[in-house]
């Protein structure tokens, strides 16, 4: 009897468990992973475009068809998390992005080219919207916004690294077909590892301690109890509110600069200044650089606007 009631004293003094954000680490690592294989085509531009004879208005198409279902899957990519929980949605995203970013490898035309980016985008899209779901979940009211961040933070990480991860492969192997096919599979194992350690709830995971799962659920509880009862209306009444146009019109700005630079940056490195792809990946880390400062400069005067 005494050693039930030790053990459970030692329960409620225990020290929480930080599963939480050994979660949102690798949630920063995929979300790397994922600009790493859609930066990859940028870098290897020069090249396929000499080797299938492309130009600028073929090789802008190629580049932008990712964007195209990449955009149209974000909300069914968080209608995927909602129904089938986050877990199984980015492990199986991050294996079919790997595939895709393989397949790249054995394409010998621009129009299969053209379909793996296509597939890339609509696999690559639901990440955001399930780390969004694990966010709610996982993180309390206070650290939400630090788990965003570690979520947003491996879109610049991502970009800086993976134009100097492609380079150095297509300088290693003198294949940019080799390239991609490492990238691909190394993307495919990354999924595997986030479906062995995420979990859809605290009390799921196997390394989460009473004391973790109990700090999470009071949290959770003590937000619920102070949030007002919903009144329903329109997703469209958001936009009465400036703030959320400000938001709006800065990730504008940042997009713009961000993959206006992302994709065609190696290859006006390249074309113009006769510089190698090592070179042309320096250049987008400078260029990640540039476009995290200009969404600062846009959202920070933003945020200290009133909502109407």
């Amino acid at each position: 009897m005494s050693n039930t009631i030790s053990a459970v004293a030692a329960t409620d003094v225990a020290k929480p468990t930080g599963v939480r954000w050994k979660i949102f680490l690798l949630m920063l690592f995929l979300i790397s992973i994922n600009y790493i294989d859609r930066a990859s085509l940028s870098v290897a531009m020069p090249l396929i475009s000499k080797e299938f004879d492309l130009d600028p208005a073929l090789q802008g198409l190629i580049l932008s068809s990712f964007f195209w279902t990449y955009a149209f899957m974000q909300v069914p990519g968080g209608m995927l998390a909602d129904r089938f929980k986050p877990r199984i949605v980015i492990a199986s995203a991050t294996i079919f992005w790997g595939a895709f970013q393989a397949i790249a490898a054995v394409a010998t035309n621009w129009p299969v080219l053209l379909l793996t980016r296509l597939g890339l985008g609509a696999s690559e899209a639901p990440i955001y919207p399930a780390g969004g779901k694990l966010n709610a979940i996982w993180m309390t009211q206070t650290e939400r916004g630090r788990g965003a961040t570690l979520l947003d933070g491996g879109a610049p990480l991502g970009a800086a690294l993976g134009s100097i991860v492609i380079a150095w492969l297509i300088a290693a192997f003198n294949s940019w077909r080799i390239a991609f096919v490492i990238a691909g599979v190394g993307t495919m194992l990354c999924g595997l590892l986030a479906w062995y350690y995420i979990r859809n709830a605290p009390r799921q995971h196997p390394s989460v301690n009473e004391a973790e799962a109990r700090y999470i659920e009071q949290s959770h509880a003590l937000e619920d109890a102070g949030t007002p009862v919903s009144r329903g209306g329109s997703w469209m009444s958001y936009f009465r509110y400036r703030s959320v146009w400000c938001m709006c019109l800065g990730w504008m700005f940042f997009n713009v600069t961000f993959y206006g630079l992302l994709t065609w940056m190696p290859t006006y490195l390249f074309k113009v200044h006769n510089l190698s792809a090592n070179w042309s990946a320096a250049g987008l880390v400078i260029s990640g650089a540039a476009a995290e400062v200009r969404q600062t400069w846009y959202s920070g005067p933003c945020s200290a606007l009133p909502p109407y």
